[in-house]
């Protein structure tokens, strides 16, 4: 085993502190740009015209499951070639899987022609949005196909740790698709307006994704003596289980929407999906950590340093929780009065009563375990975590068929929330331990126990001040009771969470921006003259 000396540890913490901050100020502006364009549009088109719109995204998502993992593939080897420094093998990764790819992305496009018609008959739509749907459902399937080949250039830069290029490019696709959505609605166009506006933002990322490339990585050459049989086969045998987990993926978050549009009214798909779209948004600041940190576990491996994977491991899991649950408590405690507000009150009847259940599902299985799966890509050893979500998502289908006609989205709630607890939270944590030979009761309790604990105070607080001063009746109410349940939690979780070694790295780093400004003030102040 190697250990990394003090120096690379502080050098690779605060790179990895960066990327993340980065990958966080993506997630703001998306948040930002989800709360506020989310009611415009149920306003504009209906319950049943913001339904159509959720299935449509539910339905095209599915095509990222089409790449056999190759994408995965391409940030795990990525990360791994350029620590090694072999700059052929990198070319070879990068041209073998586009070559791939692009078979796979002209069967998805046979695919999604021959079936559009079939799966809008399969859902309950009404005949007036059936034409549109079927339309819809092939233009947004296409741009979300054609990811199969260029989201590869993504994940070389993940692969790159760069993070900033990642999240600058994120942030122009965000602006364009939001901004061009409201312009669209409030000239009184509709459905078909908004996909060719998703498309745009589509064509836009993925130019400046190929750009960024080859920037970072000048001597990347396109050419068929880069393919090789030897890198396919390496790539397919790690990719084969991303594969089979992306499909159950899939499965996991679009089965409750597409089956809830089978069995009930399409306005229920916006009522189940809306608590788990807020909910996701704050969750991507997790996923986007997990990004990082799956690349770091790749370099690490590269020099066998798993003493300092079991550290990231569990310190990124602690203040994932940590950074998540402030904003799941809010949604516990004003939830409805949230959601009555936000978009309306016969909305909020329908959908807020979801907004606990899944809030407590995303907090214990995804926010506090999602880094755990992405390190098990990185080390190369998914396979189990692959076959524990087949059989998470058999069960979630199984039990969702079951449970929607006769319980509704309450119980389409209950079922996915418990799942998602028990398997991605408990049986994830023994996989992870399992791969690096650490303690699993350890685990565990360094990630849940410190946050639980800042934690248990603070909840019992939030109902005592929403019952006696801040009921929630405006936005004001809200967002104070929020505000205060947030500073009381992470005054708590600074000393009782971060070890004090972190505690130091957002000072450190707002210093160093503040002397990089004044150094550079100073530069242009005259009287340097």
């Amino acid at each position: 085993m190697v250990s990394a000396s003090p120096g690379e540890s502080s050098k690779r913490s605060e790179r990895f502190f960066h990327s993340v901050m980065w990958s966080w100020f993506g997630i703001a502006v998306s948040i930002f740009a989800g709360v506020l364009l989310s009611p415009y549009i149920i306003r504009k088109l209906g319950d049943e015209g913001n339904g159509v719109w959720v299935l449509i995204f539910a339905l095209a998502d599915s095509f990222g499951m089409m790449d056999l993992g190759f994408r995965s593939a391409t940030a795990k080897y990525t990360a791994h070639y350029r620590a090694t420094g072999e700059l052929d093998k990198l070319n070879e990764t990068l041209n073998t899987a586009i070559f791939f790819s692009s078979a796979v992305l002209l069967l998805a496009i046979c695919g999604t022609v021959l079936f559009a018609g079939p799966i809008t008959r399969f859902e309950n739509i009404s005949p007036q949005y059936a034409k549109t749907f079927t339309t819809l459902l092939i233009v947004v399937g296409l741009g979300w196909a054609s990811g199969a080949v260029f989201n590869l250039f993504t994940a070389c830069l993940e692969g790159f740790q760069r993070f900033d290029l990642s999240s600058r490019i994120w942030i122009v696709q965000i602006a364009i698709r939001s901004l061009g959505i409201a312009a669209v609605l409030a000239t009184g166009h509709g459905l078909l307006a908004m996909g060719a506006v998703v498309m745009i933002a589509l064509a836009c990322t993925y130019a400046q994704t190929i750009l960024a490339v080859r920037k970072i990585f000048p001597q990347l050459k396109f050419s068929l003596s880069y393919l090789s049989l030897g890198m396919f086969r390496q790539m397919l045998s790690y990719g084969i289980h991303t594969f089979g987990a992306a499909v159950a993926a899939q499965v996991l978050n679009q089965s409750a929407p597409v089956l809830i549009g089978h069995f009930l009214p399409t306005a229920f798909v916006g009522y189940y999906s809306q608590p788990v779209r807020l909910l996701q948004y704050s969750v991507d600041m997790v996923g986007r950590v997990g990004f990082v940190s799956g690349s770091h576990a790749a370099e690490l491996a590269a020099t066998k340093d798993y003493e300092g994977i079991a550290r990231m491991g569990t310190y990124i899991n602690r203040y994932c929780f940590v950074l998540f649950a402030p904003f799941a408590m809010a949604l516990i405690v004003y939830g409805q009065e949230l959601f009555r507000i936000w978009i309306r009150p016969e909305f909020a009847l329908h959908s807020a009563p979801l907004l606990p259940i899944v809030a407590v599902g995303t907090t214990l299985g995804i926010a506090a375990q999602f880094n755990s799966s992405s390190i098990l890509y990185g080390l190369g050893k998914h396979q189990g975590y692959a076959y524990l979500l087949m059989a998470e998502a058999a069960f979630c289908l199984a039990g969702l068929y079951w449970v929607v006609p006769r319980y509704g989205i309450l119980g389409a709630a209950w079922l996915t929330s418990g799942l998602i607890a028990m398997t991605r939270g408990l049986v994830t944590s023994w996989l992870f331990c399992h791969a690096i030979h650490y303690s699993v009761w350890t685990y565990i309790r360094s990630i849940y126990a410190p946050p639980l604990l800042a934690a248990a105070p603070v909840l019992p607080m939030a109902f005592w001040v929403k019952r006696h001063w801040l009921p929630g009746n405006n936005w004001f109410q809200m967002i104070a009771g929020g505000a205060l349940l947030a500073l009381v939690f992470y005054a708590l979780a600074y000393f009782i969470c971060l070890r004090k070694e972190h505690r130091a790295l957002p000072v450190n780093w707002l210093r160093a921006r503040l002397r990089t400004k004044a150094l550079a003030d100073r530069q242009r102040s005259p009287l340097q003259w």
